[in-house]
């Protein structure tokens, strides 16, 4: 009907203004935004244009063509860990980790996380989930996306409210040692700046030890 739904406004090339294109120039200005989590399912039309900075004046729009949109399932249904936390483990203003289930066959171990959203967080990070040694030494881990069990569940899409339940295999012989220290936590991967974690609210650093047996 119009409306705007997502996109994006300035310029993607800082150093090379309008004012330097010469004449009959080919010239690809690539721009990148973000479709938020509550857009819902259906065709949309992708424009573009040009806008006056100093006014804020748009000419009109280009039609580029439709654009296919498929909202991620959500779950906002409570879900009950086997193992919950007595105090909700919150990473930022974005998400709460209510409890996990952990299982253990030889040298691979399964990790179920269970979640509760309170919104979308951009731009999207990624879940990291490490077994460290005592001294701090990464012996197995994964960094991925987080993913439910319909597929890919970005922290983008993440809707307010939601459930979510995300699985992650570690694999290693590091398993079987005596002492070994299990950390969760999100992290932006251009990055590497991890969202700051409270408990009860009181900071707890940017990493979430969970207990474990070995």
């Amino acid at each position: 009907d119009g409306s705007g739904v997502a996109g994006w406004a300035g310029w993607p090339l800082p150093d090379y203004p309008l004012t330097q294109w010469p004449t009959g120039a080919l010239v690809q200005t690539p721009t990148t935004f973000l479709i938020p989590a509550t857009v819902a399912t259906g065709t949309y039309r992708l424009v573009a244009g040009l806008l006056d900075p100093a006014t804020g004046a748009k000419q009109p729009p280009i039609g580029l063509g439709n654009v296919a949109v498929h909202q991620r399932t959500a779950n906002f249904i409570p879900v009950q860990p086997a193992l919950p936390l007595p105090n909700p483990a919150q990473f930022g203003t974005h998400v709460q980790l209510l409890g996990y289930d952990l299982q253990q066959q030889g040298e691979q171990m399964t990790l179920t996380l269970y979640w509760h959203v309170l919104q979308s967080l951009v731009p999207p990070h990624q879940l990291f989930v490490h077994l460290d040694s005592p001294d701090g030494v990464t012996l197995a881990q994964t960094d991925d996306t987080p993913q439910d069990a319909n597929g890919p569940a970005p922290t983008g899409s993440w809707q307010p409210g939601e459930y979510l339940v995300t699985q992650h295999t570690l694999s290693a012989t590091a398993l079987s040692a005596p002492t070994t220290v299990l950390r969760i936590g999100l992290y932006v991967p251009t990055t590497g700046a991890r969202l700051p974690l409270t408990i009860a609210g009181a900071p707890a650093g940017d990493a979430l030890v969970l207990p474990h047996d070995e």
